[in-house]
């Protein structure tokens, strides 16, 4: 069994079917073992931003309608850390499109 030697973080955006004013991501790690190839995604968040500023995470996969709002101060930050680098690399991607 090959090692797990470095990791890659992706945002995927997507529109919830029902709040379609939600602004919705998972956060997705997938790892790479030491030959470079990708293994399964072992960790998957997926985080919603009403658009009074309400932030959830989605308590479970199998159930995609149960949201849980994040009141603890620190999750609630982390969550906003996370929310502020998918919006800055969504302005990075744009602006080199626009670029381009």
């Amino acid at each position: 069994m090959n090692k797990t030697t470095s990791t890659n973080i992706s945002y995927r955006p997507f529109t919830h079917a029902t709040h379609k004013d939600w602004d919705c991501f998972q956060l997705v790690h997938q790892y790479k073992d030491d030959t470079g190839n990708a293994t399964r995604p072992s960790d998957i968040l997926t985080l919603a931003r009403r658009p009074d500023g309400t932030i959830l995470t989605r308590t479970s996969a199998a159930s995609p309608e149960v949201w849980e709002i994040i009141t603890d101060e620190k999750d609630l930050q982390s969550a906003q850390e996370k929310f502020d680098t998918k919006d800055r690399l969504a302005a990075e991607q744009r602006e080199k499109a626009a670029s381009a």
